[in-house]
């Protein structure tokens, strides 16, 4: 009878229009506390600070409610309710109360606020994002130090898509503002021909002016990308007024290339070689265009939360990513390995085959991405001269007819013609800015006319055509696209991206070469 009256009377205070009106104000709170922290520049704890008040004060709110009656002109103080026991009403008034409050407050005590203080000011989860072992060491950054999130990328100037990913970083510096700490490491890649130069420009301005220097560097290469050769780096270097012998000297000598070198080594480590690659407190995100903006602001937001909890159990600021860092993953990825067979008869060129190094190249004629790995793939093995000896996989689409024309032209070709054909045609393809090359020039009329150019017996040629893909050349493309894909490099079981970093070719093959002696 009791419980009944005092719900009556609880409904008659209008306690519940009180609650419901006063989690409407603390959602509308919460919806706008962040945009103003960052605005304001004020510390996440606050953030934690206000979430705590606004739940402590839904009992407030009961006790007020019930305490007093809201009249349309002025507030009574509401009269003693006979029949009801002061003691139990408390009881009541307090269960509500700390009901109504209990999502925030679960909220700060078990999800935010850890369990335990860590130990040694160690924060590490049990359970959590893996993360990877990215060091900073002395690589150009931008932001504060002590901002709560650090952004590795691993870019490379002429990279397209590293160029694509520049405005959503520079979005996020503005919607996050002296909340991240952006680190700049390099990655050239073997399809970015003059990728090599451009990031020892950076490098030759970071010596000689600072980091300023180097981040107007940077924005000004990625603005000219892919178009990157020798004019382009003259004229920014020009531009911010850099030594022009020490620049040259820096191109010629190659000044930087074991920082350069120190990077790719570590991207090599820590993630599979694409570029750009972000790590967020040592979290990978590998995406591309809408993909890449939703998931780098996705982590950008978790670990902003991360660190707000990191920062409650005692972290400093000062040392948040070297908290995050020490439950990180320091394994080196896998090397995926492949056993060949004998490549028998398949086209081969450089060293004898008794006693040179086997580079295996899985690739298609007619893919464009073989024409772009092409020049540095051949540059990295002519450095080698006979030490090296590169085996071509055709991997042809037997379904595509434009991969079936060109591969049955180059073999069409005979086997002393075969690399004069294979050359050709990726030359044709080839295009600075990585432009798509006009379909025509793979045509049959258009390869035709380049084995003339060539010197092939055309009626020899016409005839292997006609004929049609023999019978070892289906055994031959079927036992290649069941070991490797186009693009693909082995070097003694390794397997390597064709577009991989030129010194990650050579380091595999030095060490190839060594296993040899």
């Amino acid at each position: 009878m009791e419980a009944g009256a005092l719900i009556s009377e609880v409904k008659r205070r209008r306690v519940f229009r009180a609650l419901i009106g006063y989690g409407i104000a603390a959602f509308a709170v919460l919806q706008i506390i962040e945009p103003v922290m960052h605005g304001l520049h004020w510390p996440d704890a606050v953030l934690s600070y206000v979430v705590v008040a606004l739940a402590a004060g839904f009992p407030v709110v009961v006790s007020l409610a019930w305490i007093f009656d809201v009249k349309a002109t002025r507030i009574e103080r509401a009269p003693p309710t006979p029949g009801l026991r002061g003691r139990r009403i408390a009881l009541a008034l307090t269960a509500i109360g700390a009901l109504a409050s209990a999502p925030g407050l679960l909220w700060y005590f078990v999800w935010l606020k850890p369990a335990q203080p860590a130990a040694a000011g160690s924060t590490a989860a049990a359970a959590g994002p893996q993360r990877r072992r990215v060091p900073i060491g002395n690589s150009p950054s931008r932001g504060p130090a002590d901002a709560p999130v650090t952004i590795v990328e691993f870019g490379d100037f002429q990279c397209p898509y590293t160029k694509q990913a520049e405005p959503m970083l520079q979005k996020l510096f503005e919607k996050y503002p002296d909340k991240i700490r952006l680190v700049w490491k390099d990655e050239p890649m073997g399809v970015t021909l003059d990728s090599d130069d451009a990031a020892s420009l950076a490098h030759e301005a970071l010596r000689q002016k600072g980091h300023g220097a180097f981040w107007r560097v940077h924005n000004k290469l990625l603005a000219s990308a892919p178009r990157l050769g020798r004019p382009v780096l003259e004229r920014i270097a020009a531009e911010e007024g850099l030594d022009p012998i020490d620049v040259s000297t820096a191109l010629r000598e190659g000044r930087y290339r074991a920082a350069i070198d120190a990077d790719v080594d570590l991207a090599n480590a820590v993630s599979s070689g694409a570029t750009p690659t972000f790590f967020i407190n040592g979290r990978a995100v590998v995406d591309r265009d809408e993909a890449l903006e939703k998931a780098l602001e996705k982590g950008v937001v978790e670990e902003l939360a991360e660190a707000r909890r990191r920062l409650l159990a005692g972290v400093s600021a000062a040392a948040l990513y070297e908290d995050v860092q020490r439950e990180a993953d320091s394994t080196p990825m896998p090397v995926k390995r492949v056993k060949l067979p004998d490549p028998g008869g398949r086209p081969a060129r450089g060293g004898a085959a008794q006693s040179a190094l086997l580079v295996h190249e899985f690739c298609d004629l007619s893919m464009l991405w073989c024409a772009w790995i092409e020049p540095s793939l051949r540059k990295t093995l002519v450095s080698y001269g006979d030490e090296v000896r590169l085996v071509w996989w055709d991997v042809s689409d037997p379904q595509q007819p434009t991969s079936l024309r060109v591969m049955r032209a180059a073999s069409a070709a005979g086997n002393d013609a075969f690399w004069k054909m294979h050359d050709a045609i990726l030359a044709r393809q080839w295009r600075e800015a990585f432009e798509e090359p006009p379909p025509e020039i793979l045509s049959s009329i258009a390869l035709r006319q380049l084995a003339k150019e060539i010197g092939v017996d055309i009626a020899v040629y016409d005839f292997a055509v006609a004929t049609g893909v023999s019978k070892d050349e289906k055994q031959q493309l079927t036992e290649a696209r069941s070991f490797g894909r186009a693009g693909q490099i082995v070097i003694d079981g390794e397997v390597h991206g064709g577009s991989a970093p030129p010194h990650v070719l050579r380091a595999a093959i030095d060490r190839a070469l060594a296993r040899r002696r």
